[in-house]
């Protein structure tokens, strides 16, 4: 099985297939509760920004953007794999705003008619880490926000969403600061911070060879070592060049390490050797980090 790696190309493929399935029924509005925006909704999903507390009261504030899901439905991580559409975060039409960055959650991986796919079911908050151009004035946060949604198909939704937040000397903590705080606590953090270590060395011999490349195939063993690194189960590889990943596999390890055969498809030219990629691991007890390594 074969993925893009690079989520944009993925976007693009997927948004103008499906684009003549965009939703086109007005959208419904519910009304807001305090620290939240109101509800966007369609048939099968709606979504809404939440603020972690009541008032501005320094240069950065945390909001996050909620979507929940009809059951059987999902949306989509950064890097979809081999289907789907990631969301798209447009904060364009803020005020006061500075910088937007959105945190991911670690997803869970599907496997479904010979695809592998990274998303959420059910219900999902992107955690949003907002910088103000002024923490003395309002922040006016409008989002366009355009997400893919899928149950046997992909279906592009577009919301547009607005929350404003005010200067407060007496901020508190809203009624979303836990849940917020809890999807803080599912992304990924650097590796070497959560006491783990990765290495990655070519491979002589594939322990399970893979027999439908088209190009030019390298194989690694990816080696994760650290306390418990057996957890995490899930490995996807990042890089921005169209190299095709190929599934991990697992060739076991101990308590304290884990190894993965890694197979991808050269896609460079050739006087580069090494491949700089962006690695996320994790696993379905909540462990998950990232780092920056290159492959031979």
């Amino acid at each position: 099985m074969r993925f893009p790696i690079h989520s944009a190309f993925i976007y693009m493929a997927c948004a103008f297939a499906l684009i003549g399935q965009m939703i086109a029924s007005p959208f419904a509005y519910a009304d807001p509760t305090p620290g939240s925006s109101a509800w966007v909704d369609n048939d099968t999903a709606r979504v809404r920004l939440l603020s972690h507390q009541t008032g501005i009261d320094k240069s950065t504030v945390l909001i996050g953007v909620q979507i929940e899901l009809m059951q059987g439905w999902k949306t989509y991580w950064r890097n979809p794999g081999d289907s789907g559409i990631p969301p798209n975060f447009d904060w364009s039409g803020s005020k006061n705003l500075q910088s937007a960055k959105v945190l991911w959650p670690a997803p869970q991986r599907y496997d479904l008619s010979g695809e592998m796919t990274f998303a959420y079911k059910n219900d999902v908050i992107f955690p949003v880490e907002v910088t103000l151009s002024d923490p003395a004035k309002p922040l006016h946060v409008a989002l366009d926000l355009f997400y893919g949604i899928c149950e046997d198909m992909c279906v592009p939704v577009q919301a547009n969403l607005s929350l404003t937040l005010v200067p407060a000397s007496n901020a508190k903590a809203s009624l979303f600061s836990a849940a917020i705080d809890r999807s803080v606590a599912s992304v990924p953090k650097p590796a070497k911070a959560a006491g783990f270590t990765v290495h990655a060395e070519p491979m002589a011999q594939p322990v399970q060879a893979v027999t439908n490349a088209k190009g030019k195939l390298r194989y690694v063993e990816l080696r994760i070592e650290g306390k418990e690194a057996r957890r995490l189960s899930h490995v996807i590889l990042e890089e921005t060049t169209g190299t095709y990943f190929h599934q991990p596999v697992r060739m076991g390890g101990s308590e304290n390490m884990n190894c993965f055969q890694i197979a991808y498809e050269v896609a460079r030219s050739k006087d580069r050797e090494a491949l700089p990629v962006h690695l996320t691991a994790w696993g379905e007890d909540g462990v998950a980090i990232y780092t920056d390594l290159v492959l031979p």
